[in-house]
């Protein structure tokens, strides 16, 4: 990774009719291919983190999930089993 206000250079190889098509919609954007290209890829970049790091619920499912989190139900034999075998249960102790 470099510094964070550092400038890299990215390489990319293409199809000449790839790079005509980005041409035309960065100059109809009225920007150089560079500029063009970088956005469309950091927006692209921030989509794909919130996907794999948001969770969207219905308003249903955030009740349903408000409801488990104030209304613990007991603990399974198997929870119990986990908990046991936990870190957490000899932090506690």
């Amino acid at each position: 990774m470099s510094a964070e206000n550092e400038n890299v250079m990215l390489t990319l190889e293409m199809p000449g009719f790839s790079e005509e098509l980005l041409s035309k919609a960065a100059c109809l954007e009225d920007t150089d291919i560079s500029d063009f290209m970088l956005n469309a890829a950091i927006a692209k970049a921030h989509q794909v983190i919130e996907d794999h790091t948001t969770i969207h619920l219905s308003i249903h499912g955030q009740a349903t999930l408000l409801n488990a989190l104030q209304n613990p139900g007991e603990p399974t034999a198997a929870m119990k089993e986990l908990f046991r075998l936990s870190p957490f249960e000899k932090e506690n102790s």
